[in-house]
């Protein structure tokens, strides 16, 4: 997906969307009949103007929650 259809869906970045996202994306996964997701964020989109990069921090935090427990790996990629 491109950062206009994952992070800035909304027209903006939204923390709780992207953990929304990935929580459907998971359990997607797994009822298909998959052992889990993995997904990898290409984050340098979080180094422009858009409005929400604020809220990168916040998004951060919120993964380190979501992922303990769940069926799904990620990695972030910054540059």
């Amino acid at each position: 997906l491109t950062k206009r259809d994952s992070y800035l869906r909304a027209g903006q970045f939204d923390p709780e969307e992207m953990i929304d996202t990935l929580s459907h994306a998971t359990e997607s996964a797994l009822k298909s009949g998959f052992q889990g997701f993995r997904v990898t964020g290409e984050m340098t989109w979080a180094l422009g103007s858009e409005t929400g990069c604020d809220r990168l921090i916040e998004y951060e935090a919120m993964l380190n929650r979501f992922f303990p427990g769940s069926r799904a790996l990620a990695i972030c990629q910054y540059n």
